[in-house]
Formats: C-alpha cells, structure tokens, sequence
C-alpha cells in the first residue's frame, strides 16, 4: 500500500508467491563489455559475483573490517575514480564505503541515521542506488515500533554521494491490512528497483507471504525529495 502521501501517483499491483508476475515490456538485462564489469555485479555478505555475460561467473572473496555487513550495496559505476557501495555497518543506520579496490573495503562513512517514528528502530538500503538527472536516488527500508518495515527514500549528491540531498519525511510504501499477516508479519521490503521510462519500478514483498510491484512517477519522487 502506498502512503497517503503517494497515493495519488503510485500504483501497486500485489500477487500470491505462488502467482507468477509477467513484466515481459518492462524488464531489461544490459550486459555490458568485460571492460565495464560493474555492468552486472553482486555482493553476498563477504563474496563478490561478477559476470559479462550471465553464462560465466566469477566469484571472489571480499575483505576488510567494512566487508562484513549484511546491506552491501554496489554503485552502478565508480565515483571520482572510486568504487562506492552503500552498507549497514551497525545494523541501524545506513553508511556510505569507498575503496580504490572492489574486492577490499575499509573506508566507511554514516550518511543517515533513524529520525523519524516509521524507521526509529533501525534502517537499510534496498538494493543499488539509481542514477537520476538530480542525483542518486535510494530506496531505504526503516523498521518502527512492533516491527514494522515500511519502505523510504533518499536522494544522494550526483559526485558527493556523503551530501544527501533529500529525504522522505514519511513511507513511500507501507504495509495495507491484507499485507500484515503472515510467516513475517507487518512487513514490505524491497531488495532492488529500477527505471523505466519516467517510473520508478519496485518490486517488494509483504509479510514472507506474497509479492507485488508498485510504479511511482520518478519526476513527482524526485521533487519530492528535493524540496526544501
């Protein structure tokens, strides 16, 4: 369910796990060149996928003190010369990482902490920033009070991504009453969106029990989050 605030412009389409979601027009896989390897690149707690072509894949070992964290998100390309990653370091607020070296993390800096009573317990990204014309944009999850996880946003600086720009004062998505119950209760999460066109495209989960997908103007969420 969306937040009232979203309401007007965000549409939500929810499936049984059982059901399958067909998004045939609207999902694309870039494989880029072996000299771009970001192009498809993943971080599973202290491993790192790596593949050009989703044939053959390669997977290594990440290290440093900042590598063993469970929210590692990868930037979709490097920052000043710099790999970047997003990360929750202390399981609570949300941290920025930069390294010279993909496979080797040591560098971390908080970016954001809880603030508000829908994510008072504890924050975490969704997934890979989006490149946006007004900077990078994240999908957070924040857990309140009985443990409910809604679904957020903030809006990083384009070269800075330490300055962030914007952020959401309420949910972008929270669980609706058909949505609370389950193997997980009152929860919605996402682990990854996209762009399409001028929508954001995020597929979630609710409650360990059924996924769906919601679509958002990109332009009305940007303005949003660049409002002073």
């Amino acid at each position: 369910m969306c937040h009232k605030g979203f309401r007007p412009f965000c549409k939500y389409r929810r499936t049984p796990c059982s059901s399958l979601i067909r998004l045939r027009s609207l999902v694309q896989i870039q494989v880029g060149p072996p000299t771009r390897p970001l192009a498809a690149c993943a971080i599973d707690q202290a491993h790192l996928t790596e593949t050009s072509d989703f044939v053959s894949f390669r997977i290594a070992t990440v290290n440093g003190r900042s590598a063993q964290n469970k929210g590692f998100a990868l930037f979709p390309r490097k920052i000043d010369g710099r790999y970047a990653a997003l990360s929750r370091q202390d399981n609570e607020n949300n941290y920025l990482m930069m390294s010279d070296d993909v496979r080797f993390w040591v560098e971390t800096e908080r970016i954001q902490e809880p603030e508000r009573p829908w994510e008072l317990m504890q924050l975490g990204n969704c997934g890979s920033p989006l490149e946006t014309e007004a900077g990078w944009l994240v999908i957070t999850h924040g857990v309140g009070p009985l443990r409910r996880y809604s679904l957020g946003a903030i809006l990083l600086d384009a070269e800075d991504p330490l300055h962030v720009i914007g952020h959401l004062d309420e949910p972008l998505l929270e669980p609706n009453e058909g949505e609370r119950d389950g193997y997980v209760p009152n929860v919605v999460y996402s682990c990854g969106s996209m762009i399409h066109g001028d929508k954001l495209v995020l597929p979630c989960g609710f409650s360990d029990v059924g996924a769906g997908i919601a679509t958002v103007p990109l332009g009305d969420l940007l303005t949003r989050l660049t409002e002073k």
